[in-house]
């Protein structure tokens, strides 16, 4: 059975603009990173969309979408702390903000599947239940997480198929 140490990230190799480009999932520290730069995100995540008029929307995506590109571009492992890493990412973000809307939407489509490998529902799912280990430590189970999920967050984009990307060794 393999260890983690011959584990590693799961990702794929896009073109843009001629040049090859290696996008990985986002992991939890790039996650987090995102609600905290972004808090329109986290309303998303929260099934809070009906907050966000379409104008606020509109303008925020531009920069939310180039960032998650960003992040699954840039390898944390590269840099040796954090503020490297996001000094990196922001770079990376506006590079991204001058590609074309096609590029773009490719680049955002392979992390999602990358990010995601089950669907967002599932993992929506899975952070309400664990958020609410921790928020709602002493109050019982967290029995209304679902009812949080908002309809635009369950996508269909299919599960990972095996062969369209490769682990890093």
């Amino acid at each position: 059975m393999p260890s983690l140490l011959d584990m590693g990230p799961l990702t794929e190799d896009i073109t843009v603009r001629g040049s090859d480009l290696t996008l990985a999932g986002v992991g939890l520290d790039g996650m987090f990173y995102l609600i905290a730069n972004f808090p329109d995100l986290k309303k998303i995540m929260d099934g809070k969309i009906k907050e966000l008029t379409p104008a606020k929307l509109m303008k925020g995506a531009p920069q939310t979408i180039a960032s998650v590109i960003a992040v699954a571009a840039t390898d944390r492992d590269a840099f040796e702390d954090d503020d490297a890493w996001e000094a990196a990412v922001a770079k990376g973000t506006k590079i991204v903000r001058k590609w074309g809307a096609g590029d773009q939407l490719t680049a955002l489509n392979v992390i999602f599947r990358l990010t995601f490998t089950e669907g967002v529902g599932p993992f929506v799912q899975q952070m309400n239940k664990i958020t609410a280990m921790f928020v709602g430590a002493g109050k019982g189970p967290d029995t209304n997480s679902s009812a949080r999920i908002s309809a635009s967050l369950v996508m269909d984009i299919p599960p990972l198929e095996r062969g369209a990307i490769h682990r890093a060794h």
